[in-house]
């Protein structure tokens, strides 16, 4: 089985997934950005694919893929209709607490009481 993985995040963990499958799976690491090198793995006969993008030159190349995993939340950067037949999508989800509480915080940072009320409590006036 070969896999091919573009996103960056993913190098940090190379030694433990080498490690925790099978020897004959042919991992290859490699940066999004060369499109070439990764239609060049795609077309070798990657059947999964883990990043964040994938757009239709390259699954042109990605005649054998069978599962797709995007390494992020949303999959805009996913050309969907240029996927073969019954190539499977999965995406992450365990981003939706840290994303809606950094949104809240924006929200309220930007927020002219709060930054009011802020300095007033660190100046000791309690309102």
């Amino acid at each position: 089985m070969r896999v091919v993985v573009t996103d960056p995040t993913m190098t940090m963990h190379e030694a433990l997934l080498r490690r925790s499958l099978p020897a004959d799976v042919q991992w290859t690491f490699l940066d999004i950005t060369d499109e070439a090198d990764v239609c060049r793995l795609l077309e070798a006969g990657a059947e999964i694919y883990l990043g964040y993008q994938f757009n239709a030159t390259m699954a042109r190349a990605a005649t054998k893929l069978k599962f797709l995993q995007v390494s992020g939340t949303g999959t805009d950067e996913i050309d969907f209709e240029s996927l073969g037949p019954g190539v499977i999508v999965a995406n992450t989800f365990n981003h939706e607490r840290s994303i809606a509480e950094w949104v809240i915080m924006a929200m309220l940072a930007l927020s002219r009481q709060l930054l009011l009320s802020d300095r007033n409590l660190r100046s000791g006036l309690w309102e």
